[in-house]
């Protein structure tokens, strides 16, 4: 009898972890299934913000945040933050190179400009040497709009430029006359200082 009674009470006993054992399946079941709609669900809300490409910054980043919040998913938003604060960083860093190249490509035509300016003053010069009175006369003259314009250009020399118009008509008049005393070393020298400013 007391074996039967052991029998009995271990069947009851195996039955009892029989059932524990599955209601704890169950639970683990119910719990990998509920990770699993997380999971599905953070992944759908991701894969959602991030087919929105109008969404600014910060408000695709609040979206995160509060789907990460809500599944203990802070540690992935930080990271998302510090990528996103390397990306603007490295951006702004490519804008400041650009800008920075922008600035001296405009100083390097300038300077050619400049250039150009002086370059013809010197073949006016050459006529006025070779006593070309018209070719040197027209070449000087010619000058005085691309002066003016490189005048605009660089404000620090402005009014040096600009005092160069009387000069220019005086010496191009008295080339154009015949009267070869005057030469041009005045108005090389200015647009020689220019070209070295600007560079």
């Amino acid at each position: 009898m007391l074996s039967k009674i052991f029998s009995t009470a271990s069947l009851v006993v195996v039955a009892w972890l029989i059932l524990q054992i599955l209601s704890t399946q169950q639970s683990v079941n119910s719990v990998r299934h509920s990770m699993d709609n997380t999971v599905a669900t953070l992944q759908s809300s991701i894969s959602q913000n991030q087919a929105k490409a109008q969404v600014n910054d910060e408000s695709l980043l609040q979206k995160i945040e509060l789907v990460l919040e809500q599944q203990e998913g802070a540690e992935v938003l930080a990271s998302t933050r510090k990528q996103l604060s390397s990306a603007n960083k490295l951006v702004g860093e490519k804008d400041k190179k650009l800008q920075q190249n922008k600035t001296q490509i405009s100083s390097m035509q300038l300077q050619r400009s400049a250039y150009k300016l002086y370059m013809t003053v010197l073949e006016a010069e050459l006529s006025r040497r070779d006593k070309n009175s018209a070719v040197s006369s027209e070449k000087l003259k010619s000058i005085k709009s691309g002066v003016w314009k490189l005048s605009e250009k660089v404000p620090d020399s402005k009014d040096k430029l600009r005092g160069l118009m009387a000069p220019i008509d005086v010496i191009s008049s008295a080339w154009k006359q015949g009267n070869f005393s005057k030469d041009s070393s005045a108005i090389q020298q200015v647009l020689l200082a220019v070209i070295k400013k600007i560079g």
